[in-house]
């Protein structure tokens, strides 16, 4: 009897020896293809990832007029006004100072929302071209036409084109281009 009783644990363990070293060999080959699979994802993503490298998510900022603030809610500017950012919803974007001028030129609205804050190229039909950073300067190259409601427009488009580009490219100068011409040259002719 004793006999049978070994036996059968000597059956059972080897079944159970077996049964593990089964499961160890599934397992192995189950990580061959997860690894196989994650590897090709991985590979795909990294494409991905390579073709999305600039991408960031976060607000931008563009720049509206508060009339005859003084410098008050911002950046004093020419004819006692003032230059305001505003802060816009994230966005997600490889190119933030393209999104920024797109965003700041398709709005338009003379005010931003309830804020007060006048927007000076609600009258314009200006487009995004492109743009070219070097060093600390961004140059901004827009094209069509600036409309002008006066001479106190005149350093607020100055200072909303600047400021965004600044801003928007993490720079301290901005060289703005409209139709190939400087905007103080714009600007004289307006």
């Amino acid at each position: 009897m004793r006999h049978n009783y070994w036996a059968i644990t000597l059956s059972i363990l080897g079944a159970i020896i077996a049964a593990g070293i089964l499961a160890v060999l599934a397992i192995n080959m189950l990580n061959i293809n997860i690894s196989f699979t994650v590897g090709k994802k991985s590979t795909d993503s990294s494409n991905n990832n390579q073709q999305k490298t600039n991408e960031v998510t976060g607000p931008l900022i563009l720049y509206y007029t508060a009339i005859e603030d003084d410098g008050k809610s911002g950046a004093k500017i020419g004819c006692g006004d003032s230059a305001v950012a505003v802060t816009t919803a994230d966005v997600t974007t490889n190119d933030v100072v393209k999104s920024s001028f797109e965003r700041l030129l398709s709005n338009k609205n003379q005010w931003y929302g309830e804020s007060g804050l006048y927007n000076v190229l609600y009258n314009s039909n200006l487009k995004f071209s492109s743009r070219q950073k070097s060093g600390d300067t961004i140059k901004v190259y827009l094209t069509g036409t600036l409309s002008l409601g006066g001479v106190c427009d005149n350093p607020r488009v100055q200072a909303v084109l600047e400021m965004t580009a600044e801003k928007a490219a993490n720079v301290t100068n901005a060289d703005i281009y409209i139709n190939d011409k400087t905007l103080a040259e714009v600007l004289s002719l307006k």
